[in-house]
């Protein structure tokens, strides 16, 4: 007897379309995949597509919050990001969102070259840190700028992708997981940040003797406002300004991380629903036309995962790199008497927090690489009578084929890369 809403093969019979019914398959026989009609009806739904609690957990609408958040600091300036599709997405150099973050834009860069006029008197690590921080929120806020352009195209892809496939359902508490994920890293980048002025005004208030003189002392001395004051006399409107950009800053420079890992997320629920799907039919005799459509629907995940490569690469590139160079700065930190037990609390933190984010980047972008390669289980399963050509080209690519995130291509995201980087660091810290 056939199982309620899972498929039933007949002998002539050619694989049907599955129609969503209260989220779970049901097969109607007649309709054909890649018929008109059943591409028509597609479109109808697409045109149709409006919030709801089913799509709750769409990408579009889970990720809706937190890119709201970050435009607040200037970052992904897209209109419509609250509206029911992603067909409502736009980017309009002419907007206000666009303005602030061209605004913020030009602030990091000015942090940027002030940060450099203070190398003119030379070079070392310390001084070094402000041209990479603000170098790396200038570069930020340029690409997010760019991906503002590309981000209504590849969340319609992304949406359009997800109602095609829309009889495997949304991802379960999809949005639930971005939330508590936004919470932890955001959180630890607060205590963070908090930790770093507490530690700096503990060594300004050893210098100093009274309020007024402690504050002066932290915004021109203790390192972290140097690049501003170097330039431009101390005020209480300068001193605000520099606390609120660098705070931005911080934001910034935290929130590039947490991005890659947000889609990192939705795309790994995407492959998972895929697999768990496909799992249900292992060792199941199956027509050829069933082992097409599966290499079409493998073959739009696939291409959705190129599509947001090529829109967050360059963001990569510069997480890794930046990240690579504040782990390696701390390892040099940990040589130095740290004084105190703030500071030693912050040191901890700071390190810790910064090994945390890469270490969860790279295992939730290392994941879309993993769920890439689990169909080859399924498919190694497939029993001899059902062994058909379709199934044979699908075991091709999904063996030769690399599906996951890179930095520019120069490298892809994998496991491997997290033990090869983390290598990489014990020896610089032998070196040290």
């Amino acid at each position: 007897m056939p199982v309620e809403g899972r498929p039933r093969w007949q002998k002539g019979e050619s694989y049907r379309v599955p129609l969503p019914v209260e989220g779970r398959p049901r097969w109607q026989k007649g309709e054909i995949a890649g018929t008109s009609i059943g591409r028509e009806c597609h479109e109808v739904i697409m045109n149709a597509v409006t919030f709801n609690k089913e799509n709750v957990n769409s990408f579009h609408h889970a990720v809706s919050s937190e890119i709201v958040t970050a435009q607040c600091f200037g970052l992904l300036p897209v209109l419509g990001i609250t509206a029911p599709n992603a067909a409502s997405l736009r980017f309009r150099w002419c907007s206000f969102r666009t303005m602030f973050s061209i605004f913020m834009l030009l602030g990091a860069g000015l942090n940027t070259c002030f940060a450099v006029v203070i190398m003119q008197s030379g070079i070392s690590f310390k001084q070094s840190d402000g041209v990479v921080f603000f170098g790396t929120v200038t570069v930020t806020y340029m690409l997010f700028l760019q991906l503002a352009r590309q981000w209504p195209n590849l969340a319609v892809e992304w949406e359009n992708l997800e109602i095609s496939q829309k009889h495997y359902g949304y991802p379960r508490r999809l949005r639930l997981k971005i939330m508590i994920v936004t919470t932890v890293v955001l959180t630890g980048a607060l205590v963070e940040h908090a930790l770093s002025k507490s530690s700096q005004i503990a060594v300004a208030a050893a210098c100093t003797d009274n309020v007024t003189d402690m504050f002066h002392h932290y915004f021109t001395k203790t390192g972290t406002y140097n690049q501003i004051f170097a330039v431009m006399d101390y005020s209480f409107a300068t001193a605000t300004l520099a606390l609120i950009n660098n705070f931005i800053a911080t934001f910034t420079w935290n929130f590039t991380d947490l991005f890659i890992i947000l889609v990192s997320l939705a795309l790994t629920e995407r492959f998972r629903l895929f697999n768990e799907y496909l799992v249900s039919f292992r060792g199941k005799v199956l027509p050829g036309s069933f082992w097409a459509q599966i290499r079409e629907e493998y073959n739009s995940l696939s291409h959705l995962t190129r599509t947001l490569d090529s829109c967050i690469s360059k963001i990569v590139l510069v997480s890794f790199g930046s990240n690579l160079y504040f782990i390696c700065r701390q390892l040099l930190n940990s040589l130095s008497p740290l004084g105190g037990i703030i500071n030693t609390v912050y040191f901890c933190w700071s390190f810790g927090f910064v090994l945390f984010r890469t270490v969860t980047l790279s295992l939730y972008a290392a994941s879309i690489y993993d769920e890439s390669l689990k169909p080859k289980r399924v498919l190694y399963d497939v029993p001899p009578e059902s062994y058909h050509l379709e199934v044979s080209r699908f075991l091709n690519q999904i063996v030769t084929d690399t599906v996951a995130l890179s930095g520019m291509n120069f490298f892809y995201i994998t496991r491997t890369l997290l033990l090869t980087v983390s290598a990489l660091h014990l020896t610089l810290s032998t070196a040290v």
